[in-house]
């Protein structure tokens, strides 16, 4: 896979080549595995020029969890749009919009960083906190005042939300360790097993 195939970009930049070649390299072999001299192979440039943008390894490691954090607060559900239509619409209209997702050309590079991350639990906390913020906790801060609302509201039967947003997590990361083999799902694939996992949360309104 070349570098420039994470980004679209007639102008791309040096910065992000090299965050385009890291987050290959790092899905890829591993972080530990991969060294600066790697990276600025993969980029076409000296290792030394990294240091112009990047202070360090764990520098461009931040970056990326930085971007996929952005990435996800960005096309998140709005919280106060899913509330108001808790109390306007249908439960399944609501449950619906919160099956969300990236634009094509986002998703390679969301996955490989999810996949880093998942690497990094065993050798420093840095990929479990990562992971523990925005997904974890990202998916309660939505699911936990919309759930509980429509609860409130009669429209679905009581739900662990803890448990249901963990499952969810379960499905993002291995979404993510299957989208980099041949077993990659399309976005109708993808969309239609989360669709599946919400009706796991029974209706009790009129649909």
């Amino acid at each position: 896979m070349g570098v420039t195939t994470m980004i679209v970009s007639e102008s791309i930049t040096t910065r992000e080549k090299i965050l385009d070649a890291a987050v290959v390299l790092f899905s890829r072999s591993g972080y530990c595995r991969v060294s600066m001299r790697d990276i600025a192979k993969e980029v076409g440039i000296k290792a030394a020029s990294i240091y112009n943008h990047f202070s360090s390894k764990s520098d461009i490691l931040q970056n990326l969890f930085d971007y996929y954090a952005v990435q996800r607060k960005k096309h998140a559900p709005a919280l106060d749009e899913l509330l108001f239509l808790a109390e306007t619409a249908p439960s399944a209209t609501v449950l619906s919009r919160l099956v969300y997702h990236y634009p094509p050309e986002l998703v390679d590079r969301m996955d490989r960083i999810l996949i880093i991350a998942g690497q990094e639990l065993c050798s420093n906390e840095g990929g479990e906190q990562f992971l523990r913020e925005n997904l974890y906790d990202a998916t309660l801060d939505i699911l936990v005042p919309v759930l509980n609302r429509l609860v409130e509201l009669e429209k679905i039967e009581p739900v662990n939300v803890w448990d249901f947003s963990l499952l969810l997590t379960y499905f993002d990361i291995s979404a993510a360790l299957l989208n980099l083999t041949t077993m990659r799902s399309n976005l109708e694939q993808w969309q239609s097993c989360l669709t599946l996992l919400f009706t796991l949360i029974k209706s009790k309104d009129s649909t």
